[in-house]
């Protein structure tokens, strides 16, 4: 584990703050990835500069600054305590990490190239990585143990979601589709096409009943997952689509884009109901928090930023 700033970032961390929570949340590199704690009081960021950081939402104070990987931090999962998280990286690994300690657990290693996205079960007893090998793996969390390779993508993998309750998961690749499987076959049930460019992410609904496709073709999609038919496509942005997230019980939609803007969507028809400035001139990825009411965004600039959905407004990096 590093602490950023030797003596100054353990003060944070023992909440010696002071002036330090006005200044923003912020790394020293493009912020890939953002998520939020399951009980929505702490966020953490991953970024270009390497190093993982854990912030508490409240205050906007950062915890602790930890750098265990030797590449971009490209994904993020809280595991059910809010305690640990796993991260992913261009050094092609999933690290299990003890925030508080920062001290690395468990490191999973199977990937050939950059591992680009993460998906935790509801358990929390298993993960997924997507790997720009072109595989997407799962993984038993406890003994480290690789459980299934899925193979079969014809380009990188971006992106993986479980189905909630299901043995089941959906991938999100550069050769333009998606792809459902079975987990414990290892085998593609479905394949999703319609996309004219490299899909970027992949939400599945609660219900597990929909999937959410954000593409470099500036679009979203919303897909029946048991057909596999396109329901809607989406307009969303004038650049590419980089991160989407359900709202609403599954009845609205959270995207960002290369455009710099977060935009929500009317999933039943289309319409788009907020546009707004994400204060970056490229947005990489977008969190919501538990409880729908915040959305936290990392960009171009190195910054995460906060947002009030209902209001529509940044509320404080």
């Amino acid at each position: 584990m590093k602490l950023a700033g030797g003596a100054l970032a353990l003060l944070l961390v023992l909440g010696f703050a002071g002036a330090a929570w006005a200044q923003p949340m912020a790394h020293a590199g493009i912020v890939n990835v953002v998520a939020f704690a399951p009980d929505g009081r702490t966020l953490v960021s991953g970024s270009y500069d390497q190093s993982i950081r854990w912030w508490e939402v409240a205050s906007r104070r950062e915890l602790a600054t930890i750098v265990e990987h030797a590449g971009n931090v490209n994904g993020l999962a809280f595991l059910p305590d809010g305690k640990r998280v796993l991260s992913a990286s261009a050094d092609g690994t999933v690290k299990l990490i003890d925030l508080a300690k920062g001290v690395v657990l468990k490191e999973f290693a199977g990937h050939a190239d950059q591992v680009q996205g993460l998906a935790l079960a509801q358990d929390g007893r298993t993960a997924l990585s997507a790997g720009w090998d072109r595989v997407a793996i799962h993984w038993d969390l406890a003994s480290g143990r690789l459980l299934r390779r899925l193979e079969g993508h014809g380009g990188p993998v971006n992106a993986v979601a479980y189905l909630p309750a299901t043995r089941r998961a959906i991938t999100a690749s550069y050769d333009f589709s998606l792809r459902l499987w079975d987990l414990d076959r290892g085998q593609e049930i479905r394949r999703f096409t319609g996309h004219e460019r490299s899909v970027n992410a992949v939400a599945v609904s609660a219900d597990g009943k929909r999937a959410l496709s954000a593409s470099t073709d500036q679009s979203l999609r919303l897909w029946e997952i048991e057909s596999g038919a396109e329901i809607r496509t989406i307009t969303a942005h004038s650049g590419f689509v980089t991160s989407a997230v359900f709202l609403a019980g599954g009845r609205q939609a959270l995207s960002a884009g290369g455009d710099g803007r977060l935009r929500v969507w009317d999933l039943e028809n289309g319409a788009q109901l907020r546009d707004i400035a994400a204060g970056a001139k490229v947005v990489w990825s977008v969190a919501v928090s538990p409880d729908g009411t915040l959305a936290a965004s990392g960009g171009i600039d190195g910054r995460v930023r906060l947002y009030d959905l209902a209001k529509g407004v940044e509320t404080g990096s």
